[in-house]
């Protein structure tokens, strides 16, 4: 996604504004299985999936969870140089 970085930021942040939780988790999921398993192919096979399954007992709900991988396929659409500075620039971590 060839994109200067005020744009950039301006989408990141309305991304995390929508709902800071979601965000956050897509950012470790993004991450976690790597850019190139989040296209939108794969994003929707993978929520597809996720919808099938029975999230009665779960803690979070099947569309939380589609939520937050549907976020980690936008955050994987972005040059990765311009997310990890948005990301250190507007994400506090916890360690």
């Amino acid at each position: 996604m060839s994109k200067n970085y005020k744009q950039a930021e301006a989408e990141l942040a309305a991304l995390q504004a929508k709902n800071e939780t979601i965000f956050r988790t897509a950012v470790y999921h993004l991450f976690d299985v790597g850019r190139n398993a989040l296209s939108d192919e794969t994003v929707e096979a993978t929520c597809a999936e996720i919808m099938g399954k029975d999230d009665s007992r779960m803690l979070i709900t099947n569309g939380f969870q589609c939520d937050i991988v549907r976020t980690a396929g936008k955050l994987a659409k972005y040059d990765v140089s311009v997310l990890l500075k948005y990301l250190g620039k507007h994400m506090k971590v916890d360690c």
